[in-house]
């Protein structure tokens, strides 16, 4: 009876780990059953593996690799792990990606730090609505067509995470001398560089150029706006230089600067923006993505400021300020309007980590619905909610220790209450 009870036991052990670990096939005993090819060189299976017979060997160039495909899998609202064994090159990267039915992802993304050598790599996040896995995928994180990399993966794993969400801490800054003026004076920009751009023809450049100090390096759209060139221009708010951006064919839109590494915390930012006759009535500017909140642009400069918050990414750690400006208006056919910005000032607040929260503020629910509520003895002064990229999406405090969240899509957010004097910061979910 013993006997019988223990095989029992072991076959439900592994049946529960099964649908623990939702990657079939995860240690390639099986070989590479169901996984295709997705633009690697080759894959190969090989012997030994991390810990069991076999693992999977792909050679390729940069985002090529093997996939499963064709996939269902419903997973609810839970803290999950992406993680998987690999060896490779130092210094070249692995990534196992889970691709979702809306098309959105999470990755672990590992760089080798020896050659030849089981490195385990893994990712924990929270997921806050229920989605469809699509696909699992193995790509490689470096090499070129000419001079493809080639690692060794086994024991993938995605599934619930044992241990929660994993804490990341801030990665050092790069940039900390503030406050600072992007006014593009710095002799990098020479009238009519193109700082960033996207058409048809040339596709999207949208890599800030190298400056001193780097303080900018990224300036992109979101996914709607179709054709933009931003580039250095003589028509100045002061000095003799500032950004131009001409807008064309457009289907809304959604401009971002993206800074450096810099310090955790909320800091002032300010600029000086107008628009052309076309542009007048048309072209909006903010600093959040809540459309109330933007300003429509004059033909003439006027100074425009906000707050925004830096906090630590929970994926990579990286601490970047990021800033939306954004175009309210569809212009289709040859329509087009011009945006000027200039002098882009960042002053730094009073930084504060997310793990500085004093354990007197209890926010609550967590998760939230409708409403976050705070309850303390202190008194509170204000209540801000920032996403995770440090923009501000709810601010809407009436003083009685409660803001109104309804509005907010579901996701992880950082909640910022001043209180006696002090700013303490503390992630909620929203359902």
């Amino acid at each position: 009876m013993r006997k019988i009870f223990t095989l029992l036991f072991i076959g439900l052990s592994a049946s529960i780990y099964a649908q623990t670990n939702l990657v079939g096939n995860a240690n390639f005993e099986n070989g590479d059953d169901s996984w295709i090819n997705s633009g690697a060189v080759s894959r190969t299976i090989v012997t030994p593996g991390h810990d069991s017979n076999q693992a999977f060997q792909i050679e390729g160039e940069v985002n090529k690799g093997a996939q499963i495909n064709g996939l269902e899998i419903n997973v609810p609202v839970e803290a999950y792990e992406v993680s998987f064994w690999a060896k490779g090159k130092a210094g070249e990267i692995a990534k196992f990606k889970v691709l979702f039915s809306d098309n959105k992802s999470v990755l672990v993304k590992g760089t080798f730090a020896e050659t030849d050598v089981w490195e385990f790599f893994k990712y924990t996040y929270e997921q806050t609505e229920v989605k469809t896995i699509s696909k699992f995928i193995l790509q490689c994180g470096s090499g070129t067509a000419a001079a493809p990399m080639t690692f060794v993966a086994d024991d993938l794993f995605y599934g619930v995470s044992a241990t929660g969400v994993d804490p990341v801490e801030p990665v050092t800054p790069d940039y900390t001398n503030f406050p600072f003026t992007e006014d593009f004076e710095s002799a990098d920009y020479t009238i009519n560089d193109e700082l960033a751009k996207q058409n048809a023809t040339d596709g999207e450049m949208d890599m800030w150029p190298t400056t001193n100090p780097q303080v900018f390096d990224r300036f992109w759209r979101g996914d709607n706006t179709t054709e933009y060139l931003a580039t250095v221009d003589a028509d100045a708010a002061s000095g003799s230089k500032a950004m131009k951006i001409a807008i064309t064919t457009l289907e809304g839109a959604d401009f971002r600067f993206r800074t450096v590494n810099i310090p955790v915390g909320t800091y002032t930012v300010s600029f000086k923006a107008k628009t052309d006759a076309s542009g007048v009535g048309v072209a909006k500017l903010g600093f959040v993505e809540n459309s109330a909140e933007w300003s429509a642009l004059t033909a003439s400069y006027a100074t425009y400021s906000g707050t925004a918050e830096v906090v630590a990414n929970p994926s990579s750690g990286v601490t970047r300020l990021i800033l939306f400006y954004t175009a309210d208006k569809t212009v289709t056919g040859t329509q087009s309007y011009n945006i000027w910005i200039d002098d882009i000032t960042i002053e730094e607040g009073t930084a504060t980590s997310i793990e500085k929260v004093t354990s007197d503020i209890v926010f609550y629910p967590n998760p939230m619905q409708s409403e976050l509520r705070i309850k303390t003895d202190a008194k509170v002064n204000k209540v801000e909610v920032f996403s995770l990229t440090g923009q501000k999406v709810a601010s809407d405090y009436t003083g009685s220790k409660q803001v109104n969240v309804a509005g907010l899509s579901k996701g992880v957010y950082i909640v910022s209450v001043e209180a006696d004097g002090q700013t303490i910061r503390k992630k909620v979910t929203k359902q």
